[in-house]
């Protein structure tokens, strides 16, 4: 699974200390089973009500105030903006100011082709803070607009994210070629094709139950860890 963007709404933040009596948290997670309604989910909030149950509700259900909605999920958006960018934990310490726009490209290129030589060289020299010539950048421009530039590295991520989770299901044996297949075009440069998508969706409506039964493990474990941190 990917890193785990999440944000916390405590009790006294939500002012619902009886019904939800350990808060909200809130996390990023494509493809999650909402346990009220049964839709997917993107974002998701986790409850855990007074009986000890577990419930990952969207937005509307969970109900918060539009207020803390808005800044839980900006808050995981820009940490999700910096690592689907690739970007390290100090960006942009050591980046040149005017290599800063390139350095993002090679960033995001790195994270798709880590053995492609040429992109590998020009990250590293840029983290040593090189500034780089008129035509390092023209290459840079020319490969990331061959890969779809931001909107299509975007999708290509997406979708890798989605076979992550079909992945991680105990899937019939035909099925896990297919997606062991996908995920190995998903990752070379041309990417997945767009006419393998709809595969995809009828695996996910396929696997539904399992689906659901996966978002209520993750939430668990998301759960414990944030009981067991809160206990240190």
């Amino acid at each position: 699974m990917p890193q785990l963007c999440l944000a916390l709404l405590t009790r006294e933040q939500l002012g619902m200390v009886s019904e939800w009596p350990t808060g909200i948290a809130v996390y990023y997670a494509p493809g999650s089973i909402s346990s009220y309604t049964g839709e997917t989910l993107s974002y998701c909030f986790l409850q855990h009500d007074r009986r000890g149950s577990l419930w990952v509700l969207s937005r509307d259900d969970a109900a918060p105030s539009p207020a803390l909605t808005q800044a839980a999920v900006q808050a995981i958006d820009r940490e999700r903006h910096r690592l689907d960018a690739n970007l390290p934990p100090t960006w942009p310490q050591g980046i040149h100011p005017e290599s800063r726009h390139w350095a993002r490209l090679l960033f995001r290129l790195h994270y798709f082709e880590p053995q492609q030589s040429f992109v590998t060289g020009l990250l590293k020299a840029v983290r040593q803070g090189a500034p780089l010539s008129p035509a390092q950048r023209e290459v840079i421009e020319q490969i990331y607009t061959e890969r779809g530039q931001v909107a299509g590295l975007r999708q290509r991520q997406h979708t890798q994210w989605r076979l992550r989770q079909l992945g991680a299901l105990e899937l019939k044996p035909a099925d896990e070629r297919t997606v062991r297949r996908f995920w190995r075009w998903a990752h070379q440069p041309a990417g997945l094709r767009d006419s393998r998508l709809p595969v995809i969706t009828a695996l996910e409506a396929q696997y539904y139950r399992s689906r659901r039964t996966r978002t209520h493990e993750v939430a668990e474990k998301i759960w414990a860890a944030l009981a067991s941190h809160a206990g240190e």
